[in-house]
């Protein structure tokens, strides 16, 4: 082999194997015969036996191959590829023997633009980054310092609110007699007032607690059923109050868990009170304990209003109100549903809801015998 076509071949070697340019053999028809590798996986695309006008990404159809191969100027042609967005190129063509070869390179201008409007919206990124990150703390020591004030201003309430409740307690109970209806139901007031304060404030404490990461478990053997009993309790006085009824179901047997009663209790009351305060006179809240091998299931549904798609994203966000209405004008923090979450969250557990508007809401929650002891 003469040195010459030596160095052709080599030429051609490293144009077809290495060199990071693109590289197009062409029929005089305009058929491509060969491409480089650097093309094939640039391009992503089986490019052999096709049309190279197929390749060309060309709204206008303008381009012309005979055209092109008469021009001495660069072609700019945009290729599409298998995958991603099109690439503009710009390509030289030139007839050789019986074949048409087209070199393709990139528009280093255009690439060192997009670099720099690259950097440029990274370092905006970066700048946007950190005060995000300043606001975050700004927001961080704000949040500590609602929760302060609300668990200190809750604190500073519970004592005087327990002595209205006591005392109209043992007025309405001890010297009923001595008042006409008209002051006994200024009493009623006050006591339920008085309660509902109560309620408000234990809301707050509970919620400040949780924000504040001082939301602890005291976990022991509990029996379920004593604990859905004792949460029925209050629930059962609200809904004679409205007339509705409350039907209960649970399995003969139940083992023990290692939850904590109380916070347990309070979560299945909060769900209770909810069904209650959401259903109309005479109608009825199923309540249900079930368990099977590796869980423990409450289920607690009402035929009330329903919740609509929209408040069942943000149902338990502190602070956030459903969108149906109490039945009985019932006031709500909107903290109940969100402090019940934190407790079967903190249990491991989970808290499910379905709801159909004008069809009423299941609320479900699932202990798992396992997990709540990781």
């Amino acid at each position: 082999m003469q040195p010459e076509t030596q160095t052709y071949k080599d030429v051609y070697d490293y144009v077809d194997t290495v060199a990071p340019l693109f590289f197009f053999m062409l029929s005089p028809d305009g058929k491509i015969l060969r491409t480089n590798q650097f093309t094939r996986a640039f391009l992503d695309r089986k490019l052999e036996g096709i049309a190279f006008k197929e390749v060309i990404v060309d709204f206008s159809g303008e381009f012309d191959l005979a055209t092109a191969l008469k021009s001495n100027d660069e072609q700019r042609l945009t290729l599409s590829r298998g995958a991603g967005l099109p690439q503009s190129l710009y390509f030289t063509l030139r007839e050789i023997g019986d074949h048409i070869l087209a070199y393709g390179r990139l528009d280093m201008a255009e690439i060192e633009r997009m670099q720099h409007e690259v950097l440029a919206l990274n370092t905006e990124l970066n700048n946007l980054t950190r005060e995000l990150s300043k606001k975050t703390i700004q927001l961080t020591r704000l949040n500590e310092e609602k929760n302060r004030f609300l668990g200190m201003a809750a604190h500073d309430l519970r004592k005087p609110i327990s002595v209205v409740l006591t005392y109209s307690e043992f007025i309405l109970d001890e010297v009923d007699e001595m008042f006409d209806e008209e002051h006994r139901g200024f009493l009623q007031t006050i006591n339920r007032s008085a309660t509902s304060m109560k309620h408000m404030v234990d809301d707050f404490l509970d919620v400040s607690a949780i924000e504040a990461g001082q939301f602890q478990l005291n976990k022991r053997a509990t029996c379920p059923i004593h604990t859905l009993k004792n949460s029925l309790t209050m629930a059962r006085i609200q809904a004679e109050k409205k007339q509705v009824i409350i039907s209960v179901k649970h399995d003969e047997t139940i083992e023990p868990l290692d939850m904590d009663g109380d916070k347990i209790e309070q979560a299945l009351s909060n769900l209770l009170g909810n069904a209650v305060e959401h259903s109309e006179s005479g109608s009825v809240v199923s309540v249900s304990l079930v368990q099977d091998q590796a869980n423990l299931i409450y289920i607690i549904a009402d035929s009330g209003a329903g919740i609509d798609e929209q408040t069942l994203k943000d149902l338990f966000v502190p602070f956030k109100r459903g969108g149906s209405q109490k039945t009985a004008g019932e006031a709500s923090t909107g903290l109940g549903l969100a402090i019940t979450h934190k407790i079967i969250a903190a249990h491991k557990g989970k808290l499910l809801v379905e709801s159909t508007p004008g069809q009423g809401t299941i609320f479900t929650i699932i202990l798992n015998r396992e997990e709540i002891n990781e």
